[in-house]
């Protein structure tokens, strides 16, 4: 998700993805899949390690990924209730291609229904009361997705990024850009990476940015 959320700041990435990847529409498809299932499927609780052992890696693969970035109600939120906390990062990742002009609309934006396709935007709009009511949990952690999912039910609007207060996937993607490039070093990167990735890389010293 973090990697989806920054993938607008490449050049060819919002040209790609404006014009012919249908990244939208299975974002978009994923997002509605997700609020319905936390809202109406029962499918928002924590994973049972001990029944389904074998989701222990993916559990620390999230842990790390997002715990260490987050805390308190959010880092709880993760832990308990996982479907809601993927429901609301997907919104944020489609908010943020919003943002960046990516459309919600239009031939890429065409998500597959038995009863024909349809767009993006429109497939929102028909869960803004879920939305709402994740946005409204007592926790606080889900903030941004009423406001999110709001704007983008609506075709040719672009959506407002919350704040660095209300964003789940933004505190992840802080604390990323403040480490070293290197997967294997913990350091902090003080050196913008000159290659391919447009300055978005940090690295602690010259060897690890080669």
């Amino acid at each position: 998700m973090p990697l989806l959320y920054l993938l607008p700041e490449w050049k060819a990435a919002r040209k790609l993805l404006k014009t012919r990847v249908v990244l939208v529409a299975a974002i978009g498809s994923l997002v509605c899949n997700l609020v319905h299932t936390s809202a109406h499927g029962g499918g928002d609780t924590p994973d049972d390690l001990e029944e389904f052992p074998e989701l222990g890696r993916n559990f620390i693969v999230m842990r790390s990924l997002y715990g260490l970035a987050l805390s308190g109600s959010a880092a709880s939120a993760l832990r308990d209730m996982p479907t809601s906390f993927a429901a609301v990062c997907c919104i944020e990742v489609l908010g943020r291609w919003s943002h960046k002009g990516i459309p919600m609309h239009g031939e890429v934006a065409q998500i597959p229904t038995p009863d024909g396709p349809e767009e993006t935007y429109k497939a929102i709009a028909e869960y803004q009361e879920e939305f709402k009511t994740l946005a409204s949990h007592q926790s606080g952690v889900f903030r941004c997705a009423g406001p999110l999912a709001e704007a983008l039910s609506v075709r040719n609007a672009k959506a407002s990024l919350p704040s660095d207060e209300d964003s789940l996937l933004r505190k992840v993607v802080n604390r990323a850009g403040k480490l070293c490039g290197l997967p294997s070093c913990s350091m902090a990167g003080g050196k913008r990476c000159a290659g391919g990735c447009d300055r978005l890389a940090r690295y602690c010293c010259e060897a690890h940015q080669k």
